[in-house]
């Protein structure tokens, strides 16, 4: 199964990024530059939600231009099942997904037609960094999430694990609370854009 470990700060605006990004420590563990990625999301289920309802998200993504499918299902703690496509169209990233160990139910909920509920757009400043044998991506999140007519604009920092355990990432996860005035964010990006519709 592909799996994904990640921890999401919330920050109160974009200065609060800019402090995290010039924080020492940050700049000590960075290991190559810093990237910027537009990215622009849109959630989709079925007409009668029955993706959502097995509390799975299902995603298709550009960043920068390049379109991105991703499958994401339940896990313990801070992980959750994870798989991407980077296949032009649905059905035949759908194909893949299941082929990488996505359910395979998916294929039939797909066969039944998906939409839009609702999305994200935002602009992710990232770079990876070494924490005592770990690596992991820190991503600067500046953007918008959309439900079908309301917009609610949100900040946050995220650490999702590369390689190694997750102890080092969750530990300098609370670095960044204390020292930053950030606060843990336990909702996804799809629930708080999902709350708008």
């Amino acid at each position: 199964m592909g799996k994904e470990i990640e921890i999401k700060l919330a920050a109160a605006d974009a200065a609060a990024l800019e402090r995290v990004r010039a924080d020492a420590r940050v700049d000590a563990a960075r290991v190559g530059a810093w990237q910027e990625i537009r990215m622009v999301t849109e959630y989709l289920d079925t007409p009668d939600r029955e993706i959502a309802a097995r509390k799975w998200t299902l995603r298709r993504r550009t960043e920068n231009g390049e379109a991105v499918y991703t499958i994401k299902t339940p896990g313990d703690g801070y992980a959750r099942g994870e798989w991407e496509s980077r296949k032009e169209g649905l059905h035949e990233a759908v194909r893949e997904l299941v082929r990488l160990g996505a359910p395979e139910e998916l294929t039939a909920l797909a066969a039944r037609g998906v939409s839009r509920t609702c999305g994200v757009e935002f602009l992710r400043r990232t770079a990876e960094l070494t924490l005592d044998g770990a690596r992991c991506a820190l991503c600067l999140d500046d953007g918008m999430l959309l439900g079908a007519a309301r917009r609610r604009p949100f900040c946050e920092v995220e650490l999702e694990l590369v390689s190694g355990e997750a102890a080092p990432m969750l530990a300098f996860a609370a670095y960044l609370q204390e020292h930053h005035a950030l606060r843990e964010e336990r909702k996804s990006k799809f629930v708080r854009a999902a709350e708008l519709l």
